[in-house]
């Protein structure tokens, strides 16, 4: 009587670890990623004191450090999971109900169709599968400083795709969507806007100290006042942002 308890016992442990257990494996060949950076710039002056410059930065990313389930179940049409299961055997005794008694188990057999059926159902590796491509073109156009006034527009529009995820919340990487095949993850960046336009601008207000009919004195003295304002906008947001200073 004894034996046969410590082996229910037994039986039991074993499911309890394959059913609340998960387990991340971190290879001891993980390695940085290469990420090669290049960009082309032409800039050019069109006169009364104005710049006009068009950019192109690039960069290809090989090797990102991404993670996929090893325990995934391979896709099959045969049903997962659709059973009730006995405590002591785990052998399938029913057919459950997920919605009104969320009664379903895994059996055995529910068991032998993981990769490493004594490892729980999601057992997490990482790996530098991961590859990105980020193009970007900008252009910016300047006023410098003169006059009391100074200007500056830019302007980005970026296409970064990845098959990298970026979850925010892992130390190593996200997790791949199709495991089985990672390269099908390959599209946009999320958190990335594709859209961005910044604009900045000083003007100094004809009043002040050091300042005679609107010009600024070379005698000494505190400046005069001036006026900043920083507009950035982000199309994703759909909002501008003003920050006006005055110093």
């Amino acid at each position: 009587m004894a034996s046969t308890n410590q082996s229910v016992v037994r039986r039991r442990s074993n499911l309890w670890f394959r059913r609340y257990t998960a387990v991340n494996v971190v290879p001891f060949d993980i390695h940085q990623p290469r990420i090669h950076q290049y960009n082309a710039t032409f800039e050019r002056e069109i006169g009364w004191g104005n710049a006009v410059r068009f950019s192109y930065l690039g960069s290809t990313m090989h090797g990102l450090i991404a993670g996929k389930d090893l325990n995934l179940i391979a896709p099959s049409n045969a049903p997962f999971g659709t059973n009730t299961v006995d405590e002591d055997t785990n052998e399938p005794n029913g057919i459950c109900d997920p919605v009104n008694n969320g009664d379903c188990g895994f059996s055995n057999e529910d068991f032998s169709r993981y990769r490493f059926p004594a490892l729980g159902d999601f057992l997490l590796s990482y790996g530098n599968f991961g590859h990105a491509q980020m193009n970007a073109f900008q252009t910016t156009l300047e006023h410098k400083y003169s006059h009391g006034f100074l200007f500056s527009f830019s302007y980005t529009y970026l296409d970064q795709k990845s098959t990298a995820l970026d979850t925010g919340n892992s130390s190593l990487g996200g997790i791949a969507y199709n495991p089985i095949t990672p390269d099908s993850d390959y599209g946009v960046d999320g958190y990335v806007s594709k859209h961005r336009a910044v604009a900045y601008g000083v003007f100094d207000l004809p009043v002040g100290r050091g300042v005679v009919m609107g010009h600024r004195c070379h005698g000494g003295g505190f400046p005069g006042w001036r006026v900043a304002d920083f507009v950035k906008h982000v199309r994703e947001v759909g909002n501008w942002i003003h920050s006006l200073l005055d110093l």
